[in-house]
C-alpha cells in the first residue's frame, strides 16, 4: 500500500490537472460566444439604424407639378392622342384621290381629306400647348420648332388638297388633289418621325 501512495499521488495530481485545462478552455470558448454574441448584436443594431435611416427618406413625386393642373395643361397633353386621326385621314385621303381617278365623284376622298384638316387642327393646337410647356420646362426649343413648322406646312398642303378635291368632277382637280395629299402625307410622315424623336431621343432610330 506504501508503494503504491505516490502513484496515486502522481495520477490525482494529473487528473487535477486536466480538468483545471478543461474548465480554462470552456471558460475561453464562453467568453468568444459572448464576444460573438455582442459582435452580432452590434451588427444587427447597425441594420436596424440603416433600415430607419432609408425609410426616412421622403418620396419625389414625378413633374412635381401635382395639383397644378389647368385645362390647357390637359389639352396639351392629350397631344399623343390627337397625333394619330390625321396621320390616318390622309392615308385614306390619299388612298381615295388615287381611286378618283377612276371615280370622278370623288366623295370618299373629299370626306378623308377634310377630316383629315379639321383632325390636324386639333393636333396642331394640343402640339401648341404642349410645346409651351416643354420650353418652360426647359427643353432645346430647336427640334420642338422643327416639327412644329413641318406639321403646319402638313396642314396647310393638306387643306389645299381638300380644297382641290371639293372640284372632284373635274380631272384636273383630282390630279391636284392627289399630288397635294401626296405632299401632305409625305409631310406628316417626316413631321411624326421628329415629334418621335423628341419623345424618345434622336438615337432611338438610325436615321
Amino acid at each position: 500500500m506504501t508503494s503504491l501512495r505516490p502513484a496515486l499521488i502522481l495520477l490525482a495530481a494529473l487528473l487535477f490537472a486536466l480538468s483545471a485545462e478543461a474548465s480554462a478552455t470552456d471558460s475561453g470558448s464562453t467568453d468568444e460566444s459572448k464576444g460573438g454574441d455582442s459582435d452580432a448584436g452590434a451588427e444587427e443594431v447597425e441594420d436596424i439604424e440603416v433600415i430607419e435611416t432609408v425609410q426616412t427618406i421622403q418620396p419625389v413625386e414625378a413633374g412635381g407639378d401635382k395639383g397644378d393642373w389647368t385645362a390647357l395643361k390637359i389639352l396639351g397633353r392629350l397631344h399623343p392622342s390627337a397625333v394619330h386621326f390625321p396621320i390616318g385621314g390622309v392615308a385614306l385621303a390619299l388612298l381615295f384621290a388615287f381611286l378618283a381617278l377612276r371615280d370622278t365623284d370623288g366623295r370618299a376622298a373629299r370626306f378623308s381629306a377634310w377630316f383629315s384638316v379639321l383632325a390636324a387642327g386639333a393636333a396642331v393646337l394640343t402640339g401648341l400647348l404642349r410645346s409651351d410647356e416643354l420650353k418652360a420646362a426647359g427643353a432645346n426649343s430647336d427640334p420642338i420648332d422643327l416639327h412644329r413648322n413641318v406639321m403646319l406646312g402638313f396642314v396647310a398642303t393638306a387643306l389645299l388638297g381638300a380644297i382641290a378635291l371639293l372640284r372632284a368632277r373635274d380631272r384636273r382637280f383630282i390630279y391636284a388633289g392627289l399630288f397635294l395629299t401626296l405632299v401632305a402625307f409625305i409631310l406628316v410622315s417626316i413631321g411624326g418621325h421628329l415629334g418621335g424623336n423628341i419623345v424618345y431621343g434622336n438615337d432611338y432610330l438610325p436615321f
